[in-house]
């Protein structure tokens, strides 16, 4: 199971609703993103047809990356990074590279994703309790969902980097009111 679903409630309802999935044809839908994700993890490492081939489809409306990765990450942690739009925004900005929340950029991402989490030792803490790429999704989350700053990876890259203290009135990381896997994970972010 994910720690990060990407619709809250009934799935089909919400599909349906969104006028993307009508109800007699869930089961070639089904069958569709069951296909993407047997081809996503008998090859990891090569995703590019997997993903053209899932985008093509007129089945795969509205499974987007947020959508998939959670699926993806919680059946291969270590391959298949969770990606949305949140950790696409902050991945992009520290690796500099101009990155969309896409099933297109995902492995673009995912490799990005990689090298900075791997960067960050303190991420496989395990006094977290989470995984490292765990870790980095809250970390991600709180830094957007905080931040006082247009652009939130702004905010993180100065405090990071400088260790000065937080513009915009942007709260520690410890602050009282966030939940607990927030102040565990954004812990990560007064390590300097």
């Amino acid at each position: 199971m994910s720690h990060a679903p990407a619709i809250q409630g009934d799935f089909k309802t919400w599909f349906e609703n969104a006028k993307w999935v009508k109800s007699e044809t869930w089961p070639q839908v089904a069958a569709e993103v069951l296909a993407f994700v047997r081809e996503c993890l008998a090859k990891p490492h090569d995703l590019r047809d997997a993903i053209a081939r899932f985008t093509a489809s007129p089945l795969s409306k509205g499974f987007n990356v947020g959508m998939l990765t959670p699926i993806l990450n919680a059946l291969a942690p270590d391959d298949l990074p969770l990606v949305n739009a949140k950790v696409t925004r902050v991945v992009s900005y520290f690796s500099g590279v101009e990155l969309e929340a896409t099933l297109a950029d995902y492995v673009t991402t995912a490799r990005s994703w990689r090298t900075l989490v791997d960067s960050q030792p303190q991420l496989q803490d395990p006094r977290l309790g989470v995984s490292a790429g765990d870790a980095f999704d809250h970390f991600c989350h709180w830094l957007v969902a905080r931040s006082a700053s247009p652009s939130p990876a702004v905010a993180a890259r100065r405090r990071l980097g400088t260790g000065r203290s937080r513009p915009g009135g942007a709260p520690s990381c410890g602050t009282t009111g966030a939940s607990a896997a927030s102040r565990r994970s954004a812990a990560t972010c007064s390590a300097t």
